[in-house]
């Protein structure tokens, strides 16, 4: 007996034993096979222009679009969705979803940031191994999804081959497609591509010179880059090579080429063609050629990169630059361009000897793919006067296209000065790291997109110390629309004194006590890397938990680097001191009163300092605290339920707020969400609406539903619950 008492409690140990491992291996199969809570943090971009640009793709149109939603989806390696929610947003807040994802590896979570009619404004994506159970917080970055083509600008011989290369970014489709714009046809010559690579054909005969458009076009048609090339024939250009010409009578005949610019000018003559190989051509000094360097009317020069070189069998890479160098010259001008020429492709750089490195006076030459850099020396050192990156003056209306000025090296003191009855158009510019961006001194307006010159804007004016457009004329009007700034909307001032580092638009006191009056920003986007407090968005609405961030992108000596800010509201309430080891800097400001005064509703000035409260004004913006909740009330149903099978019955309520605005209502059922919706089914009162199927647990029996709905404004605020109870059944 003892002995079948011992083995029976063997037995039960032996299967108490196995009850146990079975049922861990049945945790383990749910936890390999189960769900993981994710939290996906975006921070959602502002608008962005719909304008044209070169060398940088812009989407196409005339008009900024702004974010409306943003969809997430999850993904396996294979591919296979796994889950996916959209949510409407507001454009510069932080937003985090929530989503419930199968645990497993490589879980791919794509987001798109979309506007109203669908368009993919910015992606992002990002993996991450889930395991079941665990909550997983992740950050995605969004960025534009583009293309840019390398090279922007080349050229090749009749009948000769060159090669190009897009870039995507974001995580768009890599089907492209490629071709011949301008002019098109066989005309223009040929292109095949294959994926991101492609090879254009110039046609056997052309007009000389031809500058031809190369486009290449994404699966998603709004975005596309274009590249141009010059057509050239060696019976009828100039060639000018620093490493193989000679300077001589006829030079550059031959692809040996002569061994000046100045020396290939002359050689062209007017309307002439010349071709500059990469490398390094002096002016000024005892070695270098005299300046100025004169275009004369109809003459074409360009720089031309790697192909030339290719041509002449020489080494070279795509980033090969064709410097004109200045810095040992001083003078008015570097260059003086003449009617009709055009400057295209080159690498511009001059000291604070040089007053402007271009000197356009009349015509409408056209400048087109240069980049502008002041060396040996600093515009902050210099006379107000001097250190343009180009003059236009007289009666000038030059065509100033797809430009770096002042990115390279030290800022000037102006990138483009217009004085008299100058009317230039500027296109696609990037105008950054300079004292000003554009002075506007003279009594005509020029074109900065949306203007009489018909740009289409796509100008980038940021980081430019005190300020990226100035208009010192009063009396005109200045189009300066689809362009990219600092701030959305731009920040502005009139006169001179006591404003921020960096003000987008500053007008001179004859002009208006409002600095837009005469100056048009219409469709402005964000910049790629503004500078100043980029968060939030000048003249958003804020409220609660406000995360406050400025970045101190200048480069040296445009501003000197900082090590602390001191972010405050109002002038007089601190909100924090922020060291940082970065251009970056961060702080928390609580406008209901935690961590600081509370902040009344209403508009509000927020201002960063560099160092402490008394330290030079770094950057201010206006915001609107919305501290207070949206009302809502619930309206239906308004009496018992009687159904005899299940069917979808309308949940509404009524939810206005005074602010920033209702940015979602919820609906609840017995404690659970049953529903979310922005969409107004009436505007008059403002009504929302959700369907609900209530179970049928029992025609003859009482049950009853508690139904709540909750509003939510666009910064977060919450109102209480607006609550009604039903019962179905027999009651």
């Amino acid at each position: 007996m003892r002995e079948e008492g011992v083995l029976r409690i063997v037995q039960g140990v032996f299967l108490l034993s196995m009850l146990l491992f079975f049922n861990a291996c049945s945790q383990g199969r749910q936890a390999l096979n189960g769900m993981t809570p994710v939290g996906i943090t975006m921070t959602i971009p502002a608008a962005v222009p719909r304008a044209a640009a070169s060398k940088v793709t812009k989407l196409s149109g005339g008009v900024a679009v702004s974010v409306a939603t943003v969809s997430i989806v999850a993904t396996d390696p294979e591919g296979v969705q796994l889950a996916s929610a959209t949510i409407s947003v507001t454009p510069g807040e932080e937003v985090t979803i929530s989503m419930q994802v199968p645990a497993g590896e490589r879980r791919t979570f794509t987001a798109k940031a979309l506007a109203a009619d669908g368009t993919v404004l910015f992606e992002g994506q990002v993996s991450s191994d889930l395991v079941a159970g665990v909550p997983a917080p992740i950050t995605i970055l969004m960025i534009p999804p583009g293309i840019t083509i390398v090279p922007s600008f080349a050229s090749v011989l009749l009948g000769q081959k060159v090669g190009f290369t897009a870039s995507l970014s974001g995580v768009s489709s890599t089907s492209l497609s490629w071709s011949v714009t301008n002019p098109p046809g066989p005309g223009g010559g040929t292109i095949v591509g294959n994926g991101v690579n492609a090879t254009y054909t110039a046609p056997l005969d052309a007009t000389i010179p031809e500058l031809i458009t190369i486009k290449v076009s994404s699966s998603n048609p709004n975005f596309s880059a274009t590249a141009t090339v010059a057509v050239v024939s060696q019976a009828n250009a100039v060639f000018v090579s620093s490493k193989t010409g000679v300077d001589a009578s006829g030079c550059g005949a031959t692809l040996a080429g002569c061994k000046t610019v100045t020396e290939g000018l002359k050689q062209a003559g007017s309307g002439g063609f010349v071709l500059v190989e990469p490398g390094t051509y002096p002016f000024g000094g005892t070695a270098g050629d005299p300046i100025p360097l004169t275009l004369a009317g109809g003459v074409t020069v360009i720089g031309a990169g790697c192909n030339l070189g290719l041509l002449a069998g020489l080494p070279c890479t795509s980033t090969a630059e064709t410097i004109l160098d200045f810095s040992a010259a001083s003078g008015a001008a570097a260059i003086v361009a003449g009617d009709n020429s055009v400057l295209a492709g080159f690498t511009i750089q001059s000291g604070i000897g040089i007053s402007s490195q271009i000197d356009i006076s009349s015509g409408t030459p056209a400048i087109a793919a240069n980049t502008f850099a002041l060396s040996g020396g600093s515009a902050s050192s210099a006379p107000a006067s001097l250190n343009a990156a180009l003059s236009v003056r007289g009666t000038a209306a030059p065509n100033i296209e797809g430009n770096t000025i002042g990115e390279s090296g030290s800022g000037f003191t102006a990138g483009v000065l217009i004085q008299d009855n100058a009317a230039p158009i500027l296109t696609g510019n990037l105008i950054t790291q300079n004292i000003v961006g554009v002075q506007v001194d003279g009594s005509l307006a020029p074109d900065l997109g949306g203007g009489p010159g018909q740009s289409p804007g796509g100008n980038s004016l940021s980081c430019n110390s005190t300020a990226d457009l100035i208009v010192n004329s009063s009396g005109i009007n200045v189009s300066a629309q689809n362009n990219l700034w600092d701030h959305l909307p731009p920040t502005g001032a009139v006169g001179r004194t006591n404003n921020p580092i960096g003000i987008d638009i500053l007008t001179a006191p004859a002009l208006s006590t409002n600095f837009f009056v005469g100056v048009s920003t219409t469709g402005a986007g964000l910049a790629a890397s503004p500078c100043g407090i980029t968060r939030p968005a000048n003249t958003a609405f804020v409220g609660g938990a406000v995360k406050i961030s400025a970045s101190n992108n200048y480069t040296p000596p445009v501003v000197a680097p900082i090590s602390a800010m001191t972010f405050t509201w109002d002038g007089q309430n601190v909100i924090a001191k922020v060291s940082s080891g970065t251009a970056i800097f961060q702080a928390s400001w609580d406008t209901k009163g935690p961590n600081g005064p509370l902040v009344p509703d209403g508009s509000h000035t927020l201002e960063a300092r560099v160092g402490g409260t008394t330290g030079p004004l770094f950057d201010s913006i206006s915001v609107i605290v919305d501290n207070t909740p949206p009302a809502v009330t619930i309206t239906s149903p308004t009496g018992n339920i009687v159904q005899s099978a299940p069917a979808p019955i309308p949940l509404t309520a009524t939810a206005t707020d005074t602010g920033s605005g209702v940015k979602q209502v919820e609906f609840f059922v017995n404690g659970l969400s049953v529903g979310v919706t922005n969409a107004l089914t009436s505007s008059d009162p403002p009504t929302y609406q959700v369907q609900w199927t209530p179970p049928v647990i029992s025609v003859t029996s009482c049950t009853t539903f508690k139904i709540q709905v909750v509003a939510t404004d666009q910064v977060g605020n919450q109102s209480l619950p607006s609550s009604i109870t039903v019962n179905t059944g027999q009651c």
